[in-house]
């Protein structure tokens, strides 16, 4: 998980989630607990912060952070229920006297949980800091997919297209019948290799057999380069069960080139991106979480004054 970005701003909006359930702790099933707990900006604002933060990262995370508080929430109603139940069947039962309206939400030992937070919600943008500097960075920037690099004029790079692929199949296929002997036994004839295939190049093998008049010798065409042949590859592409980058240069026609690609610009803008929008979620975060503690002091500092 640590190698995946997105996952601190996450891991950061938790945190203050679970300071948001561990601030309401105290009052939990005195009256007017609800009320209590949906107008206390204590509570709303940690809440309200991590869901926006979940639904920033992604939409299907900050679903599935929805759906996770709600089933918090459904468990935390069912045990409530059970708590009351066990109380019913008990001889003695007492009464909570303050409602949950009457109780600070912010008091020293939310204050103190508030504070502890900063230390974990910093070790995370810490570690964000040096994962995004300091992780290993891919030779080819990031994930690279096919994509038409565009027609381009003969010896204007070496990106292939269809037709290259055709001649590369066809020297393949070809090899095991081609004889590369030369007039120099030193050396091998290249000259198949460096010639590209044309319409109605043949492939020719020689056997030898039984006529009326004794052994003779014939040529026979083994491999033609023709639209058969073509047809031949066109299908193998097909039935390739992974998206090959063949299918691509089929789909784009004989004269685009394609290529593995990064990205279209050639700069992973997507990436610097996103890693600039997980930094001021975890900043801003990091920063509630320091104004919630030291609003906290200056309220406490006014009503000593006031009670002077």
């Amino acid at each position: 998980m640590s190698a995946s970005l997105p996952f601190y701003p996450v891991a950061s909006a938790i945190c203050l989630e679970l300071l948001a359930l561990f601030m309401v702790n105290h009052i939990w099933g005195r009256r007017r607990y609800l009320f209590a707990v949906f107008t206390s900006p204590w509570v709303l604002v940690p809440l309200i912060t991590a869901l926006a933060v979940f639904f920033m990262v992604s939409f299907q995370c900050g679903i599935l952070g929805l759906i996770v508080f709600l089933a918090s929430a459904g468990a935390t109603c069912l045990l409530r229920s059970r708590e009351l139940y066990l109380d019913s069947k008990s001889t003695f039962k007492y009464e909570l006297i303050f409602s949950a309206r009457q109780l600070p939400i912010m008091y020293s030992r939310t204050a103190k949980a508030t504070a502890a937070l900063m230390l974990p919600m910093a070790f995370i943008f810490a570690l964000f800091a040096f994962s995004s500097v300091a992780s290993p960075k891919s030779t080819v920037n990031g994930l690279s997919v096919p994509s038409p690099a565009g027609v381009l004029a003969d010896g204007q790079g070496k990106i292939p297209a269809l037709r290259e692929y055709y001649d590369w199949a066809w020297k393949t296929l070809a090899f095991p019948y081609v004889n590369l002997n030369s007039e120099d036994s030193q050396h091998v004839n290249m000259a198949f290799f460096e010639q590209e295939a044309e319409e109605g190049n043949v492939v020719t093998v020689s056997r030898f057999v039984q006529t009326e008049d004794g052994i003779a010798q014939e040529d026979e065409a083994v491999m033609k380069f023709d639209g058969k042949f073509k047809d031949s590859l066109k299908k193998g592409i097909d039935d390739l069960d992974y998206p090959a980058i063949e299918k691509l240069m089929k789909s784009e026609g004989e004269q685009t080139r394609v290529a593995y690609s990064a990205s279209l610009t050639g700069k992973n803008t997507a990436s610097t991106v996103r890693n600039g929008v997980s930094l001021v979620l975890l900043a801003f975060m990091f920063l509630e979480v320091i104004f919630m503690y030291l609003f906290y002091f200056v309220i406490r500092r006014k009503k000593y004054e006031n009670n002077k």
